[in-house]
């Protein structure tokens, strides 16, 4: 029994290409979430994303039409569609989330600064050294030292956005 739950969970991470998917919230019961892949604000496929509220960050604002990154769980198949378990209690979805908030305002940096040549991407190298659930902190590795009033940014970013803490040497 456990093993056809285990194929029917990878052969759909395999459809989709990630056990990570982005999801809008359509709807808000007492004790879960329903989400639905969306495209430009139609709901996309014959696929439900059930998240329980306990499975959901303290700091996540939960209302309707907000999107989430969110981690498949368990798959079933119920009336013609899948029904989707998923958690964001996971350091998987900070690691993704803080990687768009940094790439976005490297992005912003390298865009203003690109007639004067200041910066280049290798500049803004980092490597996740741990993500602590408990703690709320992400411990990164810069490979440039002089980025840390960079990083300041992205930091308090960060701590708005997720809840964490980044911590940085």
């Amino acid at each position: 029994m456990r093993k056809n739950k285990d194929m029917r969970k990878k052969i759909f991470i395999n459809a989709l290409g990630s056990s990570y998917i982005r999801a809008t919230i359509v709807e808000i019961e007492e004790e879960s979430v329903l989400l639905s892949l969306t495209k430009n604000g139609e709901r996309v496929g014959n696929l439900k994303i059930y998240v329980p509220i306990l499975s959901f960050f303290d700091d996540d604002v939960i209302e309707k039409g907000h999107n989430f990154l969110v981690k498949i769980r368990d798959v079933r198949a119920e009336n013609g569609m899948f029904l989707v378990e998923g958690t964001r209690r996971d350091s998987g979805i900070i690691k993704l989330e803080f990687k768009e908030i940094f790439d976005v305002f490297v992005e912003r940096l390298l865009l203003k600064t690109a007639e004067e040549e200041l910066f280049k991407r290798e500049d803004f190298a980092y490597r996740i050294l741990d993500i602590d659930l408990n703690k709320k902190e992400v411990h990164i590795q810069l490979k440039n030292k002089r980025m840390g009033r960079f990083v300041a940014v992205v930091a308090k970013v960060t701590q708005s956005r997720l809840g964490f803490r980044v911590i940085w040497r």
